[in-house]
């Protein structure tokens, strides 16, 4: 859980979905709903997955 709680730190914010949120927040790392940000994309949403520090961008 290092990742996300040192980009919280840099002040980013992280939108997650369903499991992945839970195990965040339970680890103290707040997280915003994926369904509570998809207006803000205008309905465009590109996923980001992070895994071990590296990223993958999907469309």
């Amino acid at each position: 859980m290092n990742l996300p709680k040192n980009l919280k730190k840099l002040g980013w914010d992280i939108i997650s979905t369903g499991g992945t949120k839970v195990a965040l927040d339970n680890a103290g790392v707040s997280t915003i709903a994926i369904d509570d940000s998809y207006d803000i994309f205008d309905s465009k949403l590109e996923s980001v997955i992070v895994e071990d520090g590296f990223k993958r961008r999907y469309l």
